[in-house]
């Protein structure tokens, strides 16, 4: 029988970071996830790190915790978490020009730092931006890349002593009287179900937070709303450029690397397993992205995609827009009596460590432990001081330099040992993506490494396959190195893994097949098609499952 201080389900960033946060304090824990790593809103985000100026009119304690985590992920996490800087933008003609006074009023109010800028300046800054643009503010947004973030936080959860369990759902909760014991846990790798126990079991699931507590009878008030993203083909700012307003559809455009991501909507939904994307919120986002922007409607629309964010508080139907970002630690001894449970639910990507450590700091108090919280301090795997040379690596190695730029933007001071890799096996300098330069040594090191068992973990560690191409021409080529470097599967679950992976990439990509976007599609379905057949190994999959 396995027994922890601490079960923790859900593996996003929250959940992670409480794995994080309670092993540096010494505890014995285990993190549960159904899928992979980041599979759920954290993976589906806009990839925002909040300054807090979103926030600072209507809702001012979001915003004070997004001003201070946001200062505090710069420090610990800087290989995943980037300061781009960002611009609050109102448009002469459409935006209403009195919010200027109530913004610049939140940001003293909340400590969010601010500048105002001149038309010359702004338009100096970003020349692709709405000319019309009448005021601008600038504050320190920045950038996220989550898929990572969130895998460094549970490596460096594992090196302390934790166990990260993927692809383990929790089907039950064992409860003894009034208080929950443990969890019975199906394995979906291995297909065998056992159970765990427990002192604490931390409900970490976000937007199936209400699920999870349901299994212990328990009612918590959440309601997902669902947030549309579009991904276009070009990096038309070097910074966040926010409409000076309300909170409202499309009034984003976040930077990421040589894309940027155009969001968001807030819609309603009644299950959080449902989030769909329709064409009409493609086109609203392009819509309002290119008053940003004009440049917008020029761009190529690579992908689509949505999450569902947990709102606390609402019940369904309930306008989402209308209730606040910030979080709420649930102790169910307290509120329900029903002890050993703990639910942490609500609030910001940006605001993820601050909610695992309030959560922490319960746990901890309830087992009498007195540790303090460390994570503001602790820096993540990679995110260490480092002297690696780019331009002196890749003439060492032979290798394009923007492979190696790349390679150690992802991993910083990581990277070493994958350049070790490389010199050891020059096979593995080959480059896996050329779209992310992503070599066989990258993809070698993050399957040795971090729980990638399929193609599309591959690719949220690596970027590979999320480029402009959307897999279309690597999709094969890491069919491959997770054929060579994995020791699990056979031919039979690699032909799987890529039907798998083409019709993850064809849920984004459906909605936006038009122009040059249509074109891209056409010859990725034919490579497919014509090289390894897949149009009929899938239509004979599907014949299987019927």
């Amino acid at each position: 029988m396995e027994r922890f201080d601490a079960i923790i389900i859900g593996g996003g960033a929250t959940g992670a970071e409480v794995a994080r946060d309670l092993t540096l304090r010494g505890l014995k824990t285990v993190l549960l996830e159904r899928h992979d790593l980041s599979s759920g809103t954290s993976g589906r985000s806009h990839g925002l790190l909040h300054s807090g100026g979103r926030y600072v009119v209507k809702d001012k304690e979001s915003a004070r915790e997004c001003a201070e985590e946001s200062k505090i992920l710069l420090e610990i996490a800087s290989n995943s978490v980037h300061l781009t800087g960002g611009l609050f933008v109102g448009i002469s003609g459409i935006d209403d020009p009195e919010f200027k006074d109530q913004f610049i009023q939140g940001c003293r109010e909340c400590n969010v730092e601010f500048k105002e800028l001149s038309h010359k300046e702004t338009l100096q800054m970003e020349p692709f931006i709405n000319e019309d643009v009448e005021t601008a503010f600038h504050v320190n947004d920045g950038s996220v890349y989550p898929f990572r973030l969130i895998v460094e936080t549970a490596l460096q959860a594992a090196q302390l002593g934790a166990s990260i369990r993927t692809y383990s759902e929790v089907i039950a909760l064992h409860k003894d009287n009034m208080a929950i014991t443990g969890v019975r846990v199906k394995d979906h790798r291995k297909g065998n179900i056992y159970d765990l126990y427990a002192d604490f079991v931390i409900n970490a699931t976000g937007v199936w937070a209400r699920k999870i507590a349901e299994l212990a009878d328990i009612h918590i008030p959440i309601t997902p709303s669902k947030g549309v993203m579009v991904i276009i083909d070009r990096r038309l700012f070097t910074r966040v450029v926010n409409r000076l307003r309300f909170p409202a559809n499309g009034d984003i455009i976040v930077p990421h690397i040589s894309t940027a991501i155009i969001g968001t909507t807030s819609v309603s939904m009644d299950s959080p397993d449902e989030c769909p994307v329709t064409a009409a919120e493609v086109d609203e986002m392009i819509r309002e992205g290119a008053i940003l922007s004009p440049f917008v409607k020029e761009a190529r629309m690579v992908r689509a995609y949505a999450g569902n964010r947990p709102l606390l508080g609402a019940e369904p139907g309930e306008e989402g827009r209308e209730i606040s970002r910030t979080f709420k630690v649930l102790d169910h001894e307290t509120r329900d009596g029903v002890s050993g449970l703990i639910t942490i639910t609500g609030g910001k990507l940006t605001t993820y460590r601050l909610m695992a450590e309030k959560t922490s700091d319960l746990v901890a108090k309830k087992l009498g432990i007195r540790a303090d919280c460390v994570t503001h301090k602790t820096k993540l795997p990679g995110a260490e001081e480092h002297d690696l040379n780019f331009v002196e690596i890749a003439k060492k190695l032979k290798i394009p330099w923007l492979l190696t730029e790349r390679t150690i933007g992802r991993w910083e001071a990581a990277a070493k040992t994958i350049f070790a890799t490389m010199e050891e096996n020059p096979a593995t300098r080959l480059t896996a993506c050329s779209c992310e330069y992503v070599s066989n040594a990258e993809v070698k090191y993050i399957i040795d490494k971090m729980w990638a068992y399929s193609l599309e973990d591959i690719c949220k560690r690596t970027q590979a396959g999320f480029g402009i191409c959307q897999g279309g021409l690597c999709t094969l080529k890491l069919a491959h190195q997770l054929f060579e470097y994995s020791k699990d599967n056979e031919i039979a679950d690699i032909q799987k893994a890529i039907i798998d992976f083409i019709e993850e990439r064809w849920k984004g990509t459906k909605f936006v097949l038009w122009m040059n976007q249509l074109r891209q599609e056409l010859l990725s379905q034919s490579v497919f098609s014509c090289v390894g057949n897949y149009d009929q190994l899938h239509k004979k999959l599907l014949e299987s499952q019927e």
